[in-house]
């Protein structure tokens, strides 16, 4: 090998040293609200957790969920206590973020019991786990497609809005 190209090779390596790696890992949990207990979790909600999940393991980083949660009302706090647990797994884990994307079904205020329920409101949360600290948060009108092919690809949409937020 001449040396001018080792010269590039080693100055190529060196630079590759420096920059740091941009992968971080980030763990997502759904938490549904205004929907029946007995109910199982909404198709939508599954949208939400697909289209994080793909979107930011597009973007190279490594992800994981925890089980979709349901709580009887919106949060009154900025992370629920219902969510800890979650969050504790997810630092056990490594994880670099925390994402809580809250879907609101109620209907005026009240439990939503339509065969099909969609989100009226979705909230995303992003959240630093160590130190523990919030982020940002974008709020989102709950689908308006016709499909569900759309519907998915607005949460998608939607997850692209707080990817930029990873530091």
């Amino acid at each position: 090998m001449g040396s001018g190209r080792l010269f590039w090779t080693l100055g190529f390596i060196f630079f590759a040293a420096l920059v740091p790696a941009s992968a971080y890992t980030v763990s997502f949990v759904v938490v549904e609200t205004g929907l029946p207990e007995e109910q199982a979790v909404s198709e939508y909600s599954n949208f939400w957790e697909s289209g994080l999940l793909d979107v930011f393991f597009d973007a190279g980083h490594i992800v994981s969920n925890a089980p979709v949660l349901r709580l009887d009302a919106p949060p009154a706090k900025q992370f629920p206590d219902e969510a800890a647990e979650a969050l504790s797994e997810a630092n056990a884990g490594g994880a670099d973020y925390f994402v809580l994307a809250l879907l609101d079904y109620r209907e005026n205020g009240v439990v939503n019991t339509s065969p099909i329920p969609k989100p009226k409101q979705v909230s995303l949360r992003l959240f630093k786990t160590a130190p523990f600290r919030f982020v940002r948060e974008e709020k989102f009108a709950g689908p308006q497609g016709t499909r569900a092919g759309e519907d998915f690809l607005s949460a998608k949409r939607a997850a692209m809005k707080i990817l930029p937020y990873l530091e």
